[in-house]
Order: structure tokens, then sequence, then C-alpha cells
């Protein structure tokens, strides 16, 4: 019996050495954290850039709310959808600007209501908010400036907050920490017929996030046939990603269902049937995920399109596809570089 019970005891000594402990946590380890502000009732004067909110990061740090509404004299205005937003991250130069357009593709005043979780406008009168995730690892400086028809001071609410220690994710893809987001716009631009129309240009590699694609006037309905190409890696071959203006923001045939809002894409006015303009759409690369290689990456559009001797569209060369004319457009695009 003696035998037995120090073999029994040695068992379990032995299974105790060999057990799996569980995990613990690193002394001085980072885990998700919260921060933000908001603001009831500030006053911006007209044409001036007003500091909102200046936040010093202390460790890695991700906006990910940005939310605003605004009166003028107590009144709403459609000058106020002219307010622009400017975020500068880590004081660098380049910085992004932000107007109820560009982050929920409706005008300040629109009665339309809509959204989904990257972007949207919840009232008939502003309510704008985005949930696009800025990265930065020191500063982040949020000003306010409205401009156009704006004279007196706009009285603005506004919302910010983010998360400490978490990386920016992409269709499952934690981006680098060295990741940094970018906007690149054009502005009511003519562009002649057949032209292609630079979307984004970077030497560097990363990701599109966000295209936002406004046709303003054109006396052609067939604009419309333009594709989209991306050229990577300094590569002259282009990857075609959509077979005309409609199909890649997730439609087709003219978007003969009329205007929609998807999570990925959506078209928010001008669509079926009025091909004249001005048709605004919008499409999110999330779940769709374009990444790009460093060695020079350009991503176009096209003011109508070419035909090959097959009848097959989307070539550089060849027989115009029925008769574009020239067109104004405005773009806003977001994408992230590293």
């Amino acid at each position: 019996m003696m035998k037995i019970a120090i073999f029994i005891a040695f068992f379990f000594v032995i299974a105790s050495c060999i057990a799996v402990d569980e995990p613990k946590q690193k002394v001085g380890a980072t885990y998700p954290a919260t921060f933000g502000s908001a603001y009831s009732m500030i006053s911006l004067p007209a044409g001036k850039d007003t500091v909102m909110w200046d936040y010093k990061a202390t460790t890695f740090s991700v906006l990910s709310y940005f939310w605003w509404t605004a009166s003028f004299n107590d009144k709403p205005s459609s000058c106020l959808q002219d307010i622009i937003y400017t975020i500068t991250v880590d004081g660098e130069k380049q910085t992004l600007n932000f107007t109820s357009k560009s982050l929920s593709g409706e005008d300040f005043m629109t009665k339309g209501v809509w959204g989904h979780e990257h972007f949207g406008k919840g009232s008939t009168i502003g309510a704008v908010y985005s949930t696009m995730r800025i990265p930065f690892a020191k500063r982040l400086l949020i000003t306010g400036r409205p401009t156009s028809c704006v004279v007196n001071p706009a009285t603005v609410w506004w919302m910010a907050r983010g998360m400490r220690n978490q990386p920016v994710m992409i269709s499952g893809v934690a981006l680098p920490a060295t990741a940094r987001l970018r906007q690149s716009t054009i502005s009511n631009q003519l562009f002649k017929r057949l032209e292609y129309v630079p979307l984004i240009s970077t030497n560097k590699a990363g990701a599109i996030w966000h295209t936002q694609v406004e046709m303003i006037k054109t006396t052609s309905p067939n604009w419309i046939e333009g594709c989209f190409r991306i050229f990577n890696g300094g590569s002259t071959t282009p990857t075609v990603i959509g077979t005309g203006f409609e199909d890649y923001f997730q439609s087709s045939f003219t978007f003969s269902g009329g205007a929609f809002q998807f999570p990925e894409a959506g078209c928010l006015k001008g669509c079926f049937p009025n091909t004249l303009g001005p048709t605004l759409a919008y499409k999110v690369h999330d779940r769709d995920a374009i990444f790009f290689e460093a060695g020079g990456f350009k991503f176009t559009w096209r003011i109508g399109d070419i035909t090959n001797s097959l009848g097959q569209k989307c070539h550089d060369k060849g027989t115009p596809f029925f008769d574009p004319h020239d067109a104004t457009v405005s773009t806003n695009v977001w994408y992230y570089e590293w």
C-alpha cells in the first residue's frame, strides 16, 4: 500500500510540473482604450480656422468616429454645407478636409436621411457622421472654417472618438502602424471625352478605402461607359476594376434600379433615368479590398471608353464606344499609404 501511495503522490507532482498554465498578462502590455471629446454650440467665425480639438497621444491611436451638425443665426442654412473641417495628424503638411458632402455624399440641407456603418446623414438638416479610421501616433488636430456665404459665426455641435492601441483593419487585414489616411480630390474640373480622370497616384504601398465620384454635367449619356482601371507596381498594363461607371458602383444598365444605398456602394442622386448629371455615387473598399504595391500606383476612371475589334470595351486604343462628350467632374477618394 505504501508503494502505491508513493506512486500516486509522485504522479501528481509530475502532472503539476507539466500542466499548461493559463495565459498571463504581460507586464506593460497594451489593450484597447477609448478616448474622445465633444462640444455643444461652439462658435466658428466665418473665414477663420478655429481649433475645435487638439489631442495629444502617448501611444498609437486611431480616430474612429466624427459627427457634426450646425446652425446659422439659430436657423438651418445651406451655407453650412460649406464648413470645412480640417484634420491634421502628427503635424504633417498633408491634411484631410471634410465637408458634409465628402463625409456623407449628401449636402447639408438635403432632406434625405441615409447611412451605413461608414458614412451617413441622420437628420434632414445635418447630423453627418463618419466612422472612417484615421491613424496617428502623436497628435490629432481638428479645426473648422465656415466659407462661402457664411458671414457671421456658425454654431456647431460635434463629437469625436477613437481607440488607442488598435490597428486599422481592411477586410480583416491589419494595416502597418506607419499607414496614414490620404485624400485625393478634384473639384468641378472639365475633362475631354475619353480623357482619363486621375483618382490616385502614389509611389508608396497602400489600399484604396473609399471612392466618391460626381459627374456634374455633360451633353451625352455615353460618359457612363467609362471604365475604372488600376496600374499596380509601376506597371503600364491596367487591371480593370469597373467595366463602366455604374458597374464599378455595383449597379448596371445606367443605374436602371434607381437610387440605392448599400454598405459597399450606392448611387445617391442623378441615377436612372437621369444620365446627363449631376450623378453621384460611392464605393467602400472594405470587404472588396484593393491593396497596391510600392513603386508606382495609379487609379483612373475614363470619360467614356474604347472598344477593340471584337467590340470589347475598356481598351486603350480602338473605336469610341458610342459618342461620349466632355464632362465636368468632382471626385473625392480616400486611401491609405505606407
